[in-house]
């Protein structure tokens, strides 16, 4: 994926940063509308907005879940900037916080996050769901065959051996790239289904050609604990290493 260097800081403008924070309020707005068409009404006070950056989304977030809002980013320079950008009952921090919150949010950030690191975040992350609460949750599937080399990024030799294809020659990311990961949305479901979210609403999406970056929407209900012998939380753990210490 290329960043549009429109929006880096040095190319920043008034119109540009208004354009730029607008977009997040349309794509919150169109998730919420979701959540209210397929769900009833929606109503949160507070909500995590995981994988903030510099707080595009957690704003417009912050008008709706006006208690407190917590805005989780990895890296130093976005939880800098994101803090100029919101309003005080918002909270920005580098790991998920211990908190239940009556949403979550995390759109375009997972496809960004090696499954074998965001498949145990997304279980951490669904244990911060308070019963009644609601997820939008963004994930990236599969590629159409052009996004694998997309922007000069991805295989350029590979070889197939009847089931599959192995990359010989890869080329790595460049400055302003960043790679797109696809997760197996078999496990995605599994995961929410043990954390008590039943109800799914499915979205396609296409991101120049990185198809089925799914949107998903559903809401936590109040019976998830005890969903097994050893309760929602631990099989959430369990399904993110693919292992169960009661096996």
């Amino acid at each position: 994926m290329l960043i549009d260097p429109d929006h880096f800081r040095e190319r920043m403008t008034p119109e540009r940063r208004e354009r730029f924070f607008a977009s997040g309020r349309a794509d919150i707005g169109w998730q919420v509308d979701l959540l209210r068409r397929h769900y009833g009404p929606f109503h949160p006070r507070t909500a995590i907005d995981f994988g903030c950056g510099v707080g595009r989304l957690t704003c417009p977030i912050a008008d709706i879940a006006t208690e407190r809002v917590y805005g989780v980013d990895v890296a130093s320079g976005m939880r800098e900037e994101a803090r100029r950008n919101v309003p005080a009952h918002v909270e920005i921090v580098a790991e998920i916080p211990d908190v239940q919150v009556d949403w979550i949010n995390s759109l375009i950030v997972f496809q960004h996050i090696h499954p074998a690191n965001g498949v145990p975040l997304l279980a951490r992350l669904l244990q911060a769901l308070a019963p009644g609460g609601a997820l939008t949750l963004h994930v990236g599937a599969f590629k159409a065959r052009g996004a694998m080399t997309m922007g000069g990024v991805g295989m350029d030799f590979v070889s197939w051996d009847g089931d599959g294809l192995r990359t010989l020659i890869e080329t790595p990311p460049g400055s302003g790239m960043m790679m797109m990961y696809d997760y197996d949305l078999n496990q995605v479901m599994a995961l929410l289904y043990t954390n008590g979210i039943e109800r799914f609403t499915v979205q396609h999406l296409d991101h120049g050609g990185h198809h089925g970056a799914c949107s998903l929407a559903g809401r936590r209900t109040a019976e998830a604990e005890g969903r097994s012998r050893l309760g929602g939380r631990c099989c959430a753990a369990c399904l993110a290493t693919l292992t169960c210490p009661a096996r």
